[in-house]
This record gives structure tokens, sequence and C-alpha cells, in this order.
């Protein structure tokens, strides 16, 4: 092997010959590293990657997406009446489970409203026990509006990840979920969409509230599918109340409930296809109510006493 001189000014060789041989063998034959610069920072970013995603999964609630505090929708509509009709929705459906004697978490929504009216006898007996089955549907309903008991909702602001879309506004009552996002939004008119959770299944909602100086109307539909749906009406004017549960099939009535308050009267309406059932009810105190019944050919009284445990008693007149 040849040393040339640039070897020996390379390596600032100025020693004997024999040094200078070692010296350049030691230099050539040095071991090369196998480490690879790229290669170790692909797998540093694919990494640092995962470990981002994990800590996303970990740290952000289910059903929330791209939290911005800076978009975040508020409730334009009275929120005092939505409640209501949140509640109220829930409370017939659970009402229902209840008279079936079937557990609410096993209930699914469905078209069982007028279950009683439909089977209702001519044994006087029986056809009394179904018209109170038929008022019981609704009396928490009417109890709490009477009373202006109003429903505890929880309502969360950010973005959320629905069945059918994305939202911006949660509401949460009990473990019923509502998600919602405006389409209209004015101060006299706002219109709403979006989809409501009951027992892990997802319904699609629309709705919309009406304001003018002394009336204040709030409409909500729930769609058990493309042609049917429940309607959901609640209008304030002045001193009156009026609420109307219905379903509908194709834009027609299956099934109507109408409720209407005023002072210590309550009028309560069953309705569907050629039969007209009426409850005309009177609050004589917290623990007295008194009920004249009037549906087809039936005509009967009677009084619904509560004790001091909160048992209800029904005693035909």
């Amino acid at each position: 092997m040849r040393i040339s001189d640039d070897d020996i000014r390379k390596y600032n060789i100025k020693t004997s010959s024999n040094m200078i041989l070692d010296k350049f063998y030691k230099v050539n034959t040095k071991t090369k590293s196998r480490f690879n610069f790229k290669l170790a920072l692909s797998i540093s970013s694919l990494m640092i990657l995962a470990t981002t995603f994990i800590l996303v999964v970990l740290l952000f609630p289910k059903n929330t997406i791209n939290p911005n505090k800076n978009e975040k929708e508020t409730l334009n509509v009275n929120e005092e009446i939505f409640n209501f009709q949140v509640s109220s929705l829930v409370t017939i459906i659970s009402n229902e489970a209840s008279l079936l004697n079937e557990p609410i978490s096993n209930y699914p929504i469905r078209n069982r409203l007028c279950f009683y009216r439909e089977n209702l006898e001519n044994d006087e007996d029986i056809f009394f026990n179904d018209a109170i089955k038929e008022y019981q549907l609704f009396e928490d309903v009417i109890y709490n509006k009477y009373y202006e008991i109003n429903s505890n909702i929880l309502y969360n602001y950010n973005y959320y990840q629905g069945y059918y879309n994305d939202y911006k506004l949660m509401l949460d009552y009990n473990d019923y979920k509502i998600y919602i996002n405006y389409t209209n939004k004015e101060d006299e008119e706002s219109e709403f969409e979006g989809e409501i959770e009951i027992n892990g299944k997802y319904y699609k909602l629309e709705g919309k509230e009406e304001k003018e100086i002394d009336e204040l109307e709030l409409s909500t539909k729930i769609y058990l599918s493309d042609e049917e749906y429940y309607l959901v009406e609640e209008e304030y004017e002045n001193d009156e109340y009026s609420y109307k549960y219905s379903i509908k099939l194709n834009n027609k009535e299956k099934c109507e409930y109408k409720l209407k308050i005023e002072n210590e009267n309550i009028s309560f309406k069953v309705e569907s296809n050629d039969k007209r059932y009426e409850y005309d009810i009177e609050v004589l105190d917290d623990k007295n109510w008194s009920f004249k019944f009037n549906g087809d050919d039936k005509k009967f009284e009677f009084n619904l006493e509560i004790d001091n445990e909160g048992k209800k008693n029904y005693n035909k007149k």
C-alpha cells in the first residue's frame, strides 16, 4: 500500500515510517456506524403521532368533537317551555312502560298511546279503570304544569357527534340526550333540528318557537319514521295555557291529547278517529281533585285524593 503526500498532510504525520503505516491503517480500517438518522427520525415521528392520538381519545369526552370556545351555540327558545316538552315526552313514555309493567330501560319509543281507549269495554268497572289509566299517562305532566314544577335539564355547549349529524348543543335529561343545531335564529322566531337519543336509539326531531307581545308558541316533532311522528305543541296567551300531544301518520292525526289550564280549571281531552273523551278537572286543594268524565255514551264523576304519603286514590262517585 502506498501512502501519498496528501495522506501525510491529512493526518498531520510527523513520525517514522512504521508509525505512519500504523496510524494510516487504524484510521482507514475503523468500523463504520450502522446508525441511520433518517430511519430514526421516521420512527420517532410515528411514536409522537400515536401518543397524541391516545391522549386525545382519553382526554376528550365521548360524542364531543372539535371543541371551540369561540363558536359555542346557546339555546334561543324559551328554556322553561322547552324543558317541559322534553320532560313530558320522557314522562309519558315512562308512564306507558309502568302501566304495562315493563321496565323503562327495555321500553323503546313506540306508538302505544291510545292503547287503553281502544280496549275500553262496556263493563262499567272495567271502563272506569281503563279511563283512569288513560288519564294516568298524562297525570304527572298535568300535575307538573299546573304547579309549575320545572324539570332539571343540563345544557352543554360544545361540538357533539350525533348519529345523523354533528351538533353544537346538547341537552341532558336523566338518561336522555337531545342534540340541536339552529337553522334559523331570530328574536321573534327560531327554528332548530336535531335528534333525541332514547334507550340507545336515535330519532330525528325538529322544532320552532314564535314570539309575540302577549303570546308564545313552541312546537317540537319527534320522528318515529319518515311518515310517523310525535308532535308536542304549547301555547301561552295571557293567563291561558294549552298543550297538545299528538301522533301523526302522513300528516294525519292518529291520536291526540289536549290539555288546557285556566286558573283552577283543567280540561283534558283524548281524541282518535271517531272517539272523543274529555276530563273536566277542578283543583279543590293540593290533595283533592274533582273529575267529570264524558266519553261516547258514558258519563261519570270521580275524585282524586292524595294522602300524606303521596299515595293517590281514585274514588268513583
